[in-house]
């Protein structure tokens, strides 16, 4: 699959266009978002969704690309071969991804629950590695980037108690949680001069200050919507709103936020 670099503007385009329950709904793939995600938020299997795109079941998405939303009717949904989808990753987990979208960020979202996976699978990046960071090194990166210190700790404490070690059954990696499409998007749109280097705790937390960064410049600095949007995936969040599970996140993260910057 050619990837496909997206301008802020078709971000915003994006991210303005309603939510509709119709047939050839279009959705714009945010960084953290899978097949299955997708598939879930909007009611159907991930067969149904595949196939109206003209995809495998286990394709890879892109950032960028846009998907056709088929109608809800019992084969969509698998209801009437008794296939039954897994609920949405931010909805069972506890942490995403922008964009995941992040995040987590699939959020993924694209910031699942640490597990004992140990790697990422798509032979880009980013990696575990045995690293744990401070908040100060967190800080000092969040800084460089304008991006609020402690919004970046309380984000990475959530993620991963900044354990770059952590890998979640969503393949989401490291201390900020990133899944491989998100690195991928990071690297092409947000830091194409400088790559992530893909095994390191320090350029894990790059990657995650880049996207909050994005997402608070998307979202007019508002944290709640941020972290969200970092969680769930911010186009997800302005079609649905924040799930039970994402309104619990952000609370937690701006808990965090408030403690740490105090």
């Amino acid at each position: 699959m050619h990837a496909r670099v997206i301008t802020l503007g078709a971000v915003l385009i994006a991210l303005s266009l309603p939510a509709a329950a119709a047939a050839d709904v279009p959705h714009v793939v945010e960084p953290g978002e899978s097949l299955s995600s997708v598939a879930a938020t909007d009611g159907l299997s991930v067969a149904a969704l595949a196939a109206a795109n003209g995809l495998s079941p286990y394709a890879e998405l892109t950032v960028g690309q846009v998907l056709e939303i088929p109608p809800q009717t019992a084969t969509t949904t698998g209801q009437e071969t008794g296939y039954s989808e897994a609920t949405n990753t931010t909805e069972s987990t506890s942490s995403s991804e922008y964009v995941s979208d992040s995040s987590s960020t699939e959020s993924t979202s694209s910031n699942a629950e640490p597990s004992t996976t140990t790697g990422s699978s798509s032979g880009t990046g980013p990696y575990p590695t045995n690293e744990r960071v401070s908040g100060s090194e967190i800080a000092g990166i969040a800084d460089e980037y304008g991006v609020p210190p402690a919004l970046a700790e309380a984000i990475g404490w959530q993620e991963s108690g900044w354990n770059n070690a952590e890998v979640s059954s969503a393949d989401a990696v490291g201390v900020m949680q990133i899944v491989p499409s998100t690195w991928s998007w990071i690297n092409q749109n947000l830091t194409p001069d400088d790559p992530l280097g893909a095994a390191s705790a320090s350029e894990n937390v790059r990657g995650g200050v880049l996207l909050l960064h994005e997402l608070l410049s998307l979202t007019g600095d508002d944290y709640a919507e941020t972290a969200a949007g970092y969680y769930q995936g911010l186009s997800s969040v302005k079609r649905y709103g924040m799930y039970p599970s994402t309104r619990q996140y952000v609370a937690d993260v701006l808990a965090l936020e408030e403690r740490l910057a105090g």
